[in-house]
């Protein structure tokens, strides 16, 4: 027999004993009929969703809400424009999105080509779509459909 498995090389010998371990193992982690069952590991109940911010009630008219936010996302991003550019999307009433929507390809024009533009603009369309699918999830859905979207 030593003659074969020296013949068979000492991969053989390897792989054997690498077996015999792992059955060995196996044997020892395995539980008997005497082991009290293992405790069950607690687990943590998904936490709710947040519920959205309030909206302030909207303040002035609908032409002067939205030229807010359309002149708030073109400044430069800081944390003092951010928080004020979010509590002038929340500001917005659900009929002041689609009026707001057709003033997109104008406005946004304004914010530039180069990429810093680009980003400023998509940051606001983003939180302005957020916002609107938010209070008037029909009527976001339907202009996101028309054939008019930016």
């Amino acid at each position: 027999m030593r003659q074969v498995l020296l013949k068979a090389g000492p991969h053989v010998i390897a792989v054997g004993a690498g077996l015999a371990l792992g059955l060995s193992l196996a044997r020892m982690s395995a539980p008997t009929a005497d082991a009290p069952p293992a405790a069950p590991v607690p687990t943590l109940a998904p936490e709710p969703p947040p519920t959205p911010p309030a909206a302030p009630a909207p303040q002035g008219t609908a032409k002067d809400r939205i030229a807010l936010v359309f002149s708030l996302g073109g400044k430069q991003p800081g944390h003092q424009r951010d928080v004020a550019l979010y509590r002038a999307i929340l500001a917005l009433a659900p009929e002041d999105f689609p009026a707001a929507a057709a003033d997109f390809p104008k406005r946004l024009a304004n914010y530039g080509k180069g990429q810093v533009g680009q980003n400023k603009a998509r940051l606001l369309v983003e939180a302005f779509m957020d916002r609107w699918l938010t209070l008037d999830t029909p009527g976001a859905l339907r202009y996101l459909a028309s054939p008019d979207l930016l």
